[in-house]
């Protein structure tokens, strides 16, 4: 190829470089970028925990000490119990009630309910003790030695032994039992645990089907801190609110104690149903139970004379109450 041809051919191959590169087709310039970050972005929930703390009681139950939030005495820490009464009069009987939200969030009301239905059953009475020990080893029996009974019983009553632990049994007698008699009689049984000498005896008059839990009246005020009302306290003072549950008598006295359908223990709810807050809580909006606030509820009930009988001696009423709030 002459020198001239080969230059000609040369200056083409430059040529189709550069329209190359021109074309982006080398790849020799980086390409051009831009970018932000919008870091530590979140969302978080708050919490409702509720305190429940009877009268001037130092143990407050905590729904939070339940893995679910839902405290039912087994699943969590144990609640005090309202009342542990055996009253021996008519009078109304009161307990103080503190409901707080220890949690961050403003719940919207408070509801209740009982847990289940009350129930009806015998109230056994403290009578005397065992003298001498019952075995299961010895097979069935059809009396056993006391000490001197303090009550008497009627044969076809029953009567019941307690170790004071978590073992009961009843025998119903086939024979009076007498103030002062030394030894109990009974149909066949044979003890279901051994029972210690000196095991609890208590008895019981079996006067036909008791309905208790219908005869006792029930409501809820609604007070300030003093927990007081002029019926509770008969001081002519109150730091009523209002009835939270029941029927209630005006602003001074809360709750009315009343027989009507749904006033008693028999009638109260199984199912969540709200109480009627008042808007003058101290720290509260309106009718809610705010963060870090409470409010304060006397308890009462009060046997209703017109209504119990024969029926209702030796008789209890037990029940397990439950108190709910929900975010507003």
């Amino acid at each position: 190829m002459s020198r001239k041809r080969t230059k000609q051919y040369l200056t083409l191959l430059m040529v189709i470089g550069l329209v190359s590169i021109a074309a982006g087709g080398s790849g020799t310039f980086a390409s051009f970028n831009a970018e932000v970050t919008n870091s530590g972005n979140y969302f978080a929930t708050g919490s409702l925990f509720l305190h429940d703390t009877v009268g001037n009681s130092a143990n407050t139950c905590t729904s939070e000490s339940a893995s679910t939030n839902l405290n039912d005495g087994t699943n969590g820490d144990t609640c005090d119990t309202i009342f542990s009464i055996a009253p021996t009069d008519s009078d109304a009987h009161y307990a103080e009630l503190t409901l707080a939200n220890a949690g961050s969030i403003n719940a919207s009301a408070i509801q209740f309910k009982l847990k289940a239905a009350c129930q009806n059953a015998r109230y056994y009475e403290s009578n005397t003790t065992l003298n001498g020990a019952l075995s299961v080893a010895g097979g069935a029996i059809t009396s056993f030695p006391i000490h001197a009974a303090t009550k008497a019983v009627q044969s076809g009553d029953t009567i019941q032994v307690d170790d004071g632990g978590s073992h009961v049994q009843l025998f119903t007698l086939t024979q009076p039992l007498n103030v002062g008699d030394t030894t109990a009689h009974f149909s066949s049984v044979t003890p279901n645990f051994d029972y210690a000498d000196s095991s609890a005896v208590s008895s019981a008059a079996n006067f036909g089907a008791s309905a208790l839990c219908d005869d006792l009246q029930f409501n809820i005020t609604e007070t300030d801190s003093s927990f007081t009302t002029t019926a509770q306290n008969n001081t002519g003072t109150t730091g009523a609110l209002g009835c939270a549950y029941g029927t209630a008598t005006g602003l001074t006295d809360g709750c009315l104690f009343d027989s009507s359908p749904g006033d008693t223990l028999g009638d109260l709810p199984t199912t969540l149903t709200p109480l009627s807050l008042s808007t003058s809580s101290v720290g509260n909006t309106n009718d809610e139970l705010d963060a870090g606030q409470a409010r304060y509820f006397l308890i009462g009930i009060k046997p209703d004379t017109t209504a119990t009988t024969n029926a209702e001696q030796d008789s209890k009423a037990t029940f397990d109450v439950v108190w709910h709030i929900d975010q507003t």
